[in-house]
């Protein structure tokens, strides 16, 4: 296949399973090409770079990565219209069978629509990640009977309306976008996981070893790092484990505060990482903790999950009890533990509890569960298959 992917970034430090996907695809004997944006000066834009075997066009847009929500949504509405610009300069003309991009931003649906009308018989992918706006009504970004939310969702059901496949993240991600856009034909939504490459299983950890707990990855209002902070301060009283958050966002700050006033000794703030300084620090802990805002209402299954799995680090999941990450921890890969996102108590039950626990165990059977079932080799195998299939 020839392959567009489209991203509002990408480089392979950061890029994570996209970058395994891009990867494993090439691998594969298909060619890719990314158009993508940035915003560094040392950029090189609207014209093909190469690397890793892969062409990649930039962009250059504003730094949408900012605490302004305004900047964010003004340069999220203009990213569309900006890459088709630079796709009429470098790209037009050229052959490609199909177009591959996530969520967000939902507003890449004026990009697929300009290029599958200039690009005869593409198909275009769907890789859903994000369920927008209807997060942003959870996170109280705006209200469900606003302008704002009217905007975006007519857009959504554009998006998904001109998308040949959409690939959601987990059955509960798939029922409820179906329950949700009962427009769609069913047939064109299937389960399309995040995967990543594998990794030698290296978990080991002792009864008398402190149990190193790792909270990674963005830092921000979905994660809800307030009441995470809340959590920590509870158990500040044990000298047997240890906290390490590797990441940014908007509560950067706030952290690195929060451990100073309360003196919080068995929590480490690491501030960001590159891909392979975090994958690293995977390997030397014990459990992995993810954290979702207990507003949720759509089940989120976050990328970090497979940062964990997939050096066979258990889990600890806190969250609301929409994600149906939750039964796949505890009841498909039985791997982990959970507590939900608004009960501090309960969190520090769940730590005394991990505190008694044979985490090898545990580990064994997290590393065994990434194995058959988020290898990134599935992807390119569904993608594969969808490029074979008659469109209905």
């Amino acid at each position: 296949m020839k392959i567009l992917y489209l991203s509002q970034r990408f480089d392979f430090e950061t890029a994570g399973v996209y970058a395994d996907l891009v990867t494993e695809l090439i691998k594969n004997n298909h060619e890719v090409t990314i158009l993508t944006c940035d915003y560094k000066k040392k950029t090189v834009y609207s014209s093909i770079v190469t690397a890793n075997s892969i062409k990649i066009i930039y962009t250059k847009v504003p730094n949408q990565f900012v605490k302004s929500k305004l900047i964010k949504g003004l340069t999220q509405l203009i990213l569309p219209f900006l890459m088709i610009r630079t796709y009429n300069k470098v790209l037009k003309g050229k052959e490609f069978d199909l177009i591959l991009h996530p969520t967000p931003p939902i507003s890449f649906y004026y990009l697929v629509k300009y290029i599958k009308k200039n690009v005869k018989g593409i198909k275009s992918y769907l890789m859903l990640k994000d369920i927008f706006p209807q997060n942003g009504v959870d996170l109280d970004y705006f209200k469900k009977n606003s302008l704002v939310y009217k905007y975006y969702r007519s857009i959504e059901k554009k998006l998904y309306g001109i998308s040949d496949r959409i690939g959601c993240m987990s059955v509960g991600n798939k029922n409820y976008v179906i329950d949700n856009n009962k427009q769609l034909n069913r047939s064109k939504i299937e389960v399309f996981p995040n995967t990543m490459k594998k990794y030698e299983y290296s978990f080991s950890h002792s009864k008398d070893e402190k149990i190193k707990f790792l909270i990674g990855g963005n830092l921000g209002l979905p994660q809800d790092i307030p009441y995470l902070m809340d959590c920590l301060l509870e158990v500040k009283y044990l000298t047997n484990i240890e906290f390490l958050i590797a990441g940014t966002g908007t509560y950067s700050k706030y952290i690195h505060d929060f451990i100073e006033e309360n003196k919080l000794v068995n929590v480490v703030y690491l501030g960001e990482l590159d891909r392979n300084e975090y994958e690293e620090l995977v390997k030397k802990c014990h459990i992995g903790v993810i954290s979702l805002n207990y507003k949720f209402t759509i089940p989120n299954i976050p990328a970090r999950f497979l940062s964990y799995i997939s050096k066979g680090l258990p889990v600890l999941l806190i969250s609301d009890v929409i994600t149906d990450l939750k039964s796949i921890i505890l009841y498909d890969a039985k791997c982990g533990f959970w507590s939900p996102s608004n009960d501090v108590s309960k969190f520090q039950r769940e730590i005394l509890k991990i505190c008694s626990t044979d985490l090898v165990a545990l580990s064994k059977n997290a590393y065994s569960f990434f194995n058959d079932n988020y290898q990134v080799k599935y992807s390119v195998e569904i993608l594969e298959r969808f490029y074979r299939e008659e469109i209905k």
